[in-house]
Order: structure tokens, then C-alpha cells, then sequence
């Protein structure tokens, strides 16, 4: 074979390689965009999951999925509320619901307001109102029949009404009475009664528990041996 012709095969042999090598690169260099381009919409469609998407990915139905979200919604809404049990001189006695961190004052308006009969000072409207808790607004006899029985306690009078049924008149007992409760020793019998020196007589067994040191357990000890009547 003459030299002039093999060269001539040979140049055209390294030229059909040289494209065929540029249009492998450029293939794989395709395939790489697409395959990246894949991931990056399978990702979007992880983060944006539709009701549809989690039927098919978890065997539920739309409905399932739109009952569980309303079910977490409900659940924040519950966390975020309290509910009160708001009595005596209001307007509108009963049960309401209301926002976290409301006041004794927002439970007075929930439930219309004073009677023209109430003791407008006996509670401190500005409290925080507690989850489960019952707010009793006296009447003006009531609030100075109770100071009147407070009065006569610290001033040294008899404590023959210190019992009321058997059951102890935090309103009027002294420390010896006092003492006789379970878990109440001298020093919290002593704070009782510096609580309703300094704030008036208890509205309900229940405001026991702002005392300093008496919290809900050693309520649940105490309520079915007390009273304020």
C-alpha cells in the first residue's frame, strides 16, 4: 500500500476518534444535568408534600390527612387556653373559656360584670387567672362578714366558730386550729393568717393555695377539711 494512502486512512481514522470522543462527553455531560435536575425536583417535591402525596406515600386517604392536621391545630389551640369557673356576685355565673395569661378581670367581663350587690374590692381583678380554678366574687355583706370574722380572730376573740360542721373556718381559725390540718405545721398555719390580715377573708377553700407554700398536693389534702363559711 503506497505511503501517501495510509497516511491518509490514519488521519482520517484519528478524526472519526476525535468526534466520537466529543460526542461521548457530550452525552455524559447531558446525562449528568438531567440526573441533577431529577434530584432537584425530587427534593422540591419532598419539602411541598400535598395531601395527594401523602395518601399515595403513607396508604391514607386525603380525608385521614386533613383530619390529622385539624386534629395538631386543635391540640395548639387547647395548649393555649384555660378555663375558669367564675361565681357569686357576677352577672353571668359559670364556666368560660379563655386565652392564656388572662386576669381575674377578663373572667369578671366574660362574665358580664359586678352585681350591683358585689364586693367590687374583694379580689385583686389585676391576678393572674389559674387553669381550673373558680373565682367567687362576694357580695358586700358577705366581704364584711368575713373581715368582721377575721377581725375578731386576730384581735384575741373566742374561737368557738373556728369549726363550722366539723370542717375548719380558715377565715377564723387561729394557729392551734390551724395546726390540727394535715401537712399545716406553725409557720404555714402563721402564714394563713398573715395572708388574710394583709388581703381580707378567703372568698373559696380554693385561695388557700395562694399562701405562700401550699400548692395544689397539699390542697388535694386539705379541701374536704376546711371551709369559709
Amino acid at each position: 500500500m503506497p505511503v501517501i494512502f495510509e497516511k491518509r486512512i490514519m488521519k482520517n481514522v484519528r478524526a472519526v476518534s476525535g468526534r466520537t470522543w466529543i460526542a461521548v462527553c457530550v452525552l455524559l455531560l447531558f446525562a449528568a444535568v438531567s440526573l441533577f435536575c431529577g434530584c432537584a425536583r425530587s427534593k422540591d417535591a419532598d419539602v411541598f408534600l400535598t395531601s395527594e402525596d401523602f395518601a399515595e406515600e403513607t396508604g391514607c386517604d386525603e380525608a385521614a390527612y386533613e383530619k390529622k392536621a385539624e386534629t395538631e391545630t386543635d391540640r395548639e389551640k387547647e395548649a393555649s387556653l384555660l378555663v375558669v369557673h367564675i361565681c357569686g356576685a357576677v352577672t353571668n355565673p359559670g364556666v368560660y373559656t379563655l386565652p392564656e395569661g388572662s386576669r381575674v378581670a377578663d373572667a369578671l367581663e366574660a362574665a358580664g360584670g359586678f352585681t350591683p350587690n358585689a364586693a367590687t374590692d374583694a379580689r385583686n381583678l389585676a391576678e393572674y387567672a389559674a387553669d381550673g380554678s373558680m373565682i367567687r366574687i362576694p357580695t358586700k355583706q358577705e366581704a364584711k362578714e368575713q373581715q368582721q370574722n377575721a377581725e375578731s380572730v386576730q384581735s384575741g376573740g373566742s374561737q368557738s366558730r373556728d369549726l363550722d360542721d366539723g370542717l375548719v373556718n380558715i377565715n377564723l381559725a387561729g394557729t392551734d386550729i390551724l395546726m390540727t390540718l394535715p401537712g399545716i405545721g406553725q409557720s404555714r398555719a402563721e402564714a394563713i393568717i398573715a395572708y388574710r390580715t394583709e388581703h381580707g377573708a378567703f372568698a373559696s377553700i380554693e385561695d388557700i393555695m395562694r399562701v405562700s407554700g401550699i400548692k395544689k398536693a397539699s390542697f388535694d389534702k386539705l379541701k374536704d377539711r376546711i371551709t369559709v363559711r
